[in-house]
């Protein structure tokens, strides 16, 4: 995030199925840490898209963990403010790539929302093949000797 320039190092970034952005939900629920994570999930985001390292084909998303903690009346401000969160991140990639986004909590101590909700949407998401199947064409060394040459000859058949 401090120092984008480095994605290009990153092979691993170009080579992505899925990008995954993380939003701590129990920091959204704090209306004191609710702009910083919210902030620092958008410069990441920003970050990846301007290094233009990330492949066309993958697909990026945004998982916001512990969202038991954004259920109940005390939460309405801290789940609003999530769905517009949201909203302004599918704005910012626009045009260059397709957001989505899940909601998930692994568990709930209260017992208001089952174990491990929306793990099963997003680990398919994972598990489920790309619609596209965009491979980059390698590039060819400089063939000097007549058995490089063979090469050329044998993909013509």
């Amino acid at each position: 995030r401090d120092r984008p320039e480095l994605a290009a190092n990153l092979i691993e970034i170009r080579k992505a199925a899925a990008i995954v952005l993380i939003v701590d939900g129990q920091r959204v629920a704090e209306p004191r840490m609710r702009a910083g994570v919210f902030a620092s999930v958008r410069n990441i985001a920003r970050a990846l898209v301007g290094s233009g390292d990330i492949g066309p084909q993958t697909r990026i998303q945004l998982v916001t963990t512990k969202c038991d903690l954004l259920m109940g009346d005390g939460a309405a401000d801290a789940l609003e403010a999530l769905t517009a969160f949201e909203a302004n991140l599918a704005a910012l990639l626009e045009d260059k790539f397709l957001l989505a986004t899940f909601r998930t909590a692994a568990r709930d101590p209260d017992g208001n929302v089952a174990p491990a909700s929306g793990m099963d949407r997003l680990l398919q998401s994972w598990i489920s093949p790309s619609s596209s199947s965009h491979l980059e064409e390698p590039e060819l060394p400089v063939l000097v000797s007549e058995f490089d040459r063979f090469l050329l000859r044998g993909s013509r058949s």
